[in-house]
């Protein structure tokens, strides 16, 4: 990948489209998780703080794209490790959000499994690093499931299962645009494309969980996202 090079007077920023996309990311999943912290039920808090998650994942982003070259190694890494740990934790609170929102009869074992899956993603971290490989594996491992359970307890395409089993599977396609490199131009590249499939993903997940009875919130929320 061709590094692109912005100079704002004495600072240089490296590849500044990919800097500036993690960060409208960032603003985007730190707003709507600032809305559905107003709600505490039908796992509303969970898939806040799942925002919250991505929000530091994308912040840390930021920072890895634009000032990645001005980092010794451990800084670097250290970076990376932020963005693992906050991917892992956030699918983590996606099944969260799932099992609290669905009646299972054995949650407290379902809950164990999703568990011991941000556990062995951990672990592989601290064996082979963070690698961005590891965060997209587990991302799909975990999700893959919700996006089944959300998609067949959808009522209408516009229910919020339906919206956040559509959020997650476009989700999942950002990891594909990433993989297969699709780029149009150094200044808008596979990870800005990338960027853009998770904005419509955040959105349609935000829109899925806040809960579908009417409130000044969820119109506040609405009348902001459409």
């Amino acid at each position: 990948m061709d590094t692109t090079w912005l100079e704002l007077g004495s600072v240089l920023v490296a590849n500044p489209m990919n800097a500036a996309t993690n960060i409208l990311l960032t603003a985007q999943c730190a707003t709507y998780a600032l809305v559905l912290r107003r709600h505490r039920e039908s796992g509303a808090d969970e898939w806040a703080t799942f925002l919250l998650l991505m929000s530091l994942a994308t912040g840390a982003g930021a920072v890895k794209h634009g000032f990645g070259y001005a980092l010794d190694a451990r800084a670097y890494e250290a970076v990376l490790a932020v963005t693992n740990v906050a991917g892992g934790l956030s699918t983590y609170f996606a099944q969260l959000a799932t099992l609290r929102r669905r009646s299972y009869a054995r949650p407290s074992l379902l809950r164990m499994v999703a568990y011991v899956q941000v556990c062995v993603f951990f672990l592989a971290n601290l064996v082979l690093g963070p690698e961005l490989l590891l965060l997209i594996a587990n991302t799909v491992v975990g999700l893959v499931p919700i996006i089944v359970v959300e998609g067949r307890a959808a009522r209408g395409v516009r229910s919020g299962s339906a919206m956040i089993a559509l959020g997650l599977l476009v989700g999942t396609l950002a990891g594909l645009v990433y993989l297969a490199d699709v780029s149009l131009g150094p200044w808008f590249n596979h990870i800005d494309l990338a960027h853009a499939v998770m904005a419509l993903s955040f959105h349609a997940i935000a829109g899925g969980a806040a809960p579908r009875a009417p409130s000044k919130t969820m119109s506040a929320y609405e009348s902001w996202a459409s």
